[in-house]
């Protein structure tokens, strides 16, 4: 996060937020706790980690893959290259709904 944070656009923030600055026109529920998993190599961890716009931005920056001291840092506790180990991340959004009194879509013109 320190190497590439600098280089995320600003709307990141929204993410990590969890969208919370946004406005939102519903009566809101709790968005449940809820994280993606995977099972992956150390290479496709660091394919995963190249997809990142803020990897991809600091590339062009510096003509350097930050992603390679990273994954040899990570490499002295992952194990074997090939061993396959879970990868998990929190997702983030919010739960909206539309009250029984309100017909989804754009009001309905009324009849004179």
């Amino acid at each position: 996060a320190e190497t590439v944070g600098p280089f995320w656009p600003p709307q990141r923030r929204h993410t990590e937020t969890g969208y919370r600055a946004l406005a939102f026109p519903f009566p809101e529920r709790r968005f449940p706790s809820i994280a993606m998993q995977q099972s992956w190599t150390l290479e496709e961890l660091g394919a995963y980690l190249r997809t990142w716009s803020s990897v991809v931005r600091f590339v062009t920056a510096w003509g350097f893959d930050p992603v390679v001291p990273l994954l040899e840092d990570v490499s002295r506790i992952w194990g074997p290259a090939q061993r396959r180990r879970k990868v998990e991340w929190p997702l983030a959004g919010r739960l909206g709904w539309l009250p029984a009194t309100q017909e989804a879509g754009p009001p309905k013109p009324r009849e004179s």
